[in-house]
């Protein structure tokens, strides 16, 4: 079971649990969870979380922004 926890800087920046539950599910999952997009306008310290919350205990990287469509991706390390 995966528990999500705020980190101290994501809390600083005002990021709630509630607010990444809002965001998670509009997060669009690919490639068999490799790869997760989420809505570029979210500020980057709620991004973060939500893809942490979507990979779980999975490592990540940031892997840029499609901007064409307002997408931030995320894809597996």
């Amino acid at each position: 079971m995966y528990t999500h926890a705020l980190t101290s800087t994501e809390a600083a920046c005002g990021v709630t649990l509630d607010d990444v539950a809002r965001e998670l599910p509009r997060v669009m999952i690919r490639e068999s969870g490799a790869t997760v997009i989420i809505d570029g306008t979210l500020a980057p310290a709620l991004a973060a979380s939500v893809a942490r919350a979507a990979f779980g205990h999975h490592p990540h990287t940031y892997a840029g922004m499609n901007r064409d469509l307002g997408l931030a991706i995320y894809r597996a390390a």
